[in-house]
């Protein structure tokens, strides 16, 4: 990955005021991918008492669309699904982490990685297409 491709994601990021406040932490930018982290808070357990699936399918999609706009301007999700694995209770470190696998001009294919410790929780692919610029046919 190359250094503006790094210096887009941080922005990205810096600028996603939802990634805040559920707590999501920029780990590490490399190769082709990255890897977030989340603390899971009481706040983000559902009425049975674990993780709810919304909360991870959302930390997945933001390391998703990261990788997806770190060329253009701007991406948009074409395609995602989740299966969760295993679960997550408050208080675990959730750690995401996201590979571009496969990219064809505009669009790409992202496998993302949930892990609590050693176990894996959830597995996400999701589906990007860049939008065209002004400039481009």
């Amino acid at each position: 990955m190359q250094d503006n491709e790094r210096a887009r994601i941080r922005e990205l990021f810096a600028s996603d005021t939802l990634a805040q406040r559920l707590g999501v932490e920029l780990v590490s930018v490399d190769g082709r991918s990255i890897t977030l982290q989340m603390l899971v808070r009481p706040d983000h357990v559902g009425w049975h008492g674990r993780c709810h699936g919304g909360v991870l399918f959302t930390l997945a999609d933001v390391a998703m669309s990261y990788l997806g706009n770190r060329y253009v301007d701007l991406a948009y999700a074409t395609h995602a699904a989740i299966d969760f694995v295993g679960g997550v209770d408050a208080g675990d470190v959730v750690v995401c982490v996201a590979e571009e696998t496969v990219r064809r001009g505009r669009s790409a294919v992202c496998d993302v990685t949930l892990w609590v410790g050693d176990d894996v929780v959830a597995l996400f692919r999701g589906n990007t297409l860049g939008a065209r610029s002004k400039n481009q046919a």
